[in-house]
């Protein structure tokens, strides 16, 4: 795979008396660990917390899906000794969790937010938004004015944040999406990552619990398509956090907190 070892852009909280680690994984691909900040203050109390950017534990030539379930098991193989991982996938980093379970520990417990596998949410998306050919060629007039491909990046996501968030919060997400490091490289080099992937029959190999978690308020990836993609899996179910957006933890972070502390609480009575 031709994967060596690179060390930074890691946080691990491991103060709590917990046999459990959490390991959260980011969308994008290209954001960064920095969006999970409020989610992170809302859960470290109750488990230990990893939280890292991807392309950043190991170095590779070019990046897809399989390196990127590489690293992730890199980091849990070398930071969760002793202790039992539970993957968090948000958006795109949920194509990563299903990717590293299916391929190194079918039995490890997934959360699931907001998440993405395949093309389908884009067509939703542009199914439930009239306006988005507008919204495209509005991004594109910006986008010629900027000749950073960091600050192109930061653009595009901050031209949907009236999707991504509830209003109420839209502009506690457009600073949240501020302080994201963009890496337009990991971008480019996993291009059409859904080209040639069945994630389907992956999600079906998956022996451990699963919790898929999405806000009701999500205008990008629409909860209905979560709700269709788990009757694929085993040991699924799906919740909705209410008036909350596609990072939920902005807005509901207490609501993701006492779901996420529930599941993991779960785990002690099913031997997982």
């Amino acid at each position: 795979m031709g994967l060596e070892q690179a060390k930074r852009h890691i946080l691990h909280f491991d103060d709590v008396d917990s046999e459990y680690c959490l390991v959260l994984v980011h969308g994008g691909p290209g954001l960064s660990h920095h969006y999970f900040f409020p989610l992170i203050d809302a859960v470290r109390e109750d488990v230990n917390v990893i939280a890292y950017d991807q392309g950043s534990q190991l170095r590779a030539s070019t990046w897809s899906v399989s390196t990127l379930a590489a690293e992730l098991n890199s980091i849990i193989v070398n930071r969760c000794a002793g202790k039992t991982a539970v993957v968090l996938g948000h958006s795109f980093g949920g194509a990563v969790a299903i990717e590293y379970a299916s391929t190194f520990s079918s039995t490890t417990p997934l959360i699931l937010m907001n998440w993405v596998f395949d093309k389908r949410w884009i067509q939703i998306f542009e199914e439930n938004t009239p306006n988005s050919a507008s919204i495209t060629e509005q991004l594109n007039v910006s986008l010629d004015r900027v000749s950073s491909p960091e600050e192109q990046f930061k653009l595009r996501m901050l031209a949907y944040a009236e999707y991504y968030f509830s209003r109420p919060y839209q502009l506690e997400g457009e600073a949240l999406f501020e302080r994201i490091a963009y890496n337009p490289q990991i971008e480019a080099s996993i291009g059409d990552w859904y080209a040639g992937q069945n994630f389907e029959e992956k999600m079906r190999n998956l022996k451990g619990p699963v919790l898929s978690l999405s806000g009701t308020e999500d205008r990008v990836v629409y909860p209905s398509y979560n709700v269709d993609a788990i009757r694929h899996m085993n040991r699924a179910k799906h919740i909705t956090v209410k008036d909350a957006g596609h990072f939920p933890f902005v807005e509901k972070p207490d609501d993701c907190r006492i779901t996420i502390k529930n599941f993991i609480q779960s785990l002690d009575h099913k031997g997982e």
